[in-house]
């Protein structure tokens, strides 16, 4: 508004100074059409584009958690992710491209002055004129729908986006399960190392055991303490790199992780909708728009104008009168530089054939991701049952027979530490076996689009 007063201002000096110099005025009506002219292309100024949904990612916090597990880190990341924020952005920014390519061609507005020609009307004091330049039917609604396709891509970008995200926090997820079991484990293991120490030091003071067995238990417990100090690194990097992508400081704390198999489960797979399959349609789509619309510019423009020429009432000639001129024209444009609008052709074409291509490409990838990763659970799966029916519960019991022989000195001390040892390499592949588990489950929703 503020914009249009100025002009209105400045229209109404001219105005005023025309009054007071007939000689050299310019006519109020053609000082009315350039306002017109004036004002209504600043009125587009005050037009702004609707940013009301976009938000900038504020530095990273140590907002809770819910205690949902896995799905609500998930969509932690979902909502506090940067990547997605700016990929929503990029699809604002690609929806407002849209009226920017179906617009007109801004209008021009042009005044001569200074000393015109003499008509038999009189001396010509001032011309003003307008064009406005069409493009040729069908021109803009093409420039539309590349714009169009290309806001499909964007979106089709940010769903793949955050299946992607959403697939790595649930495999950075898983290991961090594997470090944090895993020190469960080994501390667990280490408590019973320190009773069967106890009770070792017992008879070697009894004269039952040799010092040997003792030397054993204390390396073997050295060993445990190594593979602590292993486990809590990775468990550390796995927490920093999880909190990293929930957006959060990367020592700030998470809620401990925990296995499942409700976990496991899976929805109906359609790999053939996934987001990578859309956006390669769309990048077809856009393509097909971008060869319309090249071989439309072959064809001209046209530009429609209107002139005003102010003519004096004095002159040279005895007719002269005063009456003003007024005209119209008509203008096209030749499409001449054919290189420009051949290479135009040839770069849709082969962006067509790139993008088919790459959809081809794409849907024979996701196929074998999904058979992949289908295999890998399905396998995994059977490991984990064969473990927690069979493997460990008969290594447990082992153990429990070898300590029982010992205490009878009907067995070695080598049987109860290799009967241990072989107990905790079992529990730990468990550990394994379910984090691998989780990972291809992650795999397999990345690849099914779910």
């Amino acid at each position: 508004m503020k914009t249009r007063r100025t002009i209105g201002r400045r229209i109404g000096n001219l105005v005023d100074q025309s009054d007071k110099d007939d000689r050299n005025a310019v006519p109020q009506a053609m000082l009315c059409a350039i306002a017109a002219l004036l004002v209504g292309c600043a009125s587009t100024e005050s037009a702004s584009p609707d940013t009301a949904t976009l938000k900038e990612v504020a530095p990273a916090t140590a907002y809770a958690i819910p205690s949902s597990g896995l799905d609500g880190l998930v969509d932690a990341a979902m909502r506090h992710h940067p990547a997605i924020a700016a990929a929503e952005a990029k699809v604002e920014r690609m929806r407002a491209m849209v009226p920017q390519a179906e617009a007109l061609p801004d209008p021009m507005v042009k005044a001569t002055g200074g000393r015109l020609a003499e008509t038999a009307a009189g001396r010509v004091d001032a011309i003003v004129g307008a064009e406005q330049r069409l493009p040729f039917p069908g021109k803009r609604r093409a420039a539309g729908a590349v714009a169009e396709a290309e806001v499909k891509t964007a979106r089709a970008e940010l769903e793949n986006l955050r299946l992607t995200i959403a697939a790595q926090v649930r495999t950075v997820y898983w290991n961090y399960y594997l470090a944090s079991r895993s020190i469960v484990v080994l501390e667990e293991s280490k408590d019973v190392l320190d009773d069967l120490r106890n009770s070792v030091d017992i008879r070697v003071r009894a004269s039952k055991a040799s010092q040997q067995d003792l030397l054993r238990v204390v390396n073997s417990i050295s060993d445990l303490e190594k593979r602590l100090i292993t486990a809590r690194q990775q468990r550390k990097s796995a927490a920093a790199r999880l909190n990293s992508m929930l957006h959060r400081p990367l020592d700030a704390n998470l809620p401990e992780p925990r296995w499942s198999a409700s976990m496991m489960s899976l929805s109906d797979t359609d790999e053939m909708s996934h987001p990578e399959v859309e956006a390669a349609k769309s990048r077809i789509a856009m393509f097909e728009a971008r060869m319309k619309k090249a071989r439309l510019d072959r064809l001209p423009d046209f530009t429609l104008g209107l002139q005003y020429g102010a003519v004096s009432e004095s002159g040279m000639a005895m007719s002269a009168n005063g009456r003003d001129q007024f005209g119209a024209t008509v203008g096209l444009t030749i499409p001449l530089w054919r290189a420009k609008l051949d290479a135009a052709e040839r770069e849709a074409k082969a962006g067509m054939i790139e993008s088919r291509n790459t959809l081809a490409a794409v849907r024979d990838d996701l196929s074998y991701r999904v058979v992949d990763a289908r295999a890998r659970v399905d396998s995994t799966q059977r490991i984990v049952k064969l473990f927690d029916e069979s493997i460990l519960p008969d290594a447990e019991q082992a153990y429990e027979l070898s300590l029982k022989e010992y205490s009878a000195d009907t067995a070695g001390f080598l049987d109860v530490i290799d009967a241990w040892r072989q107990t905790l390499n079992y529990q730990l592949q468990q550990e394994e076996n379910r984090a691998a588990l989780g990972s291809a489950v992650a795999a397999l929703r990345l690849a099914a689009g779910n």
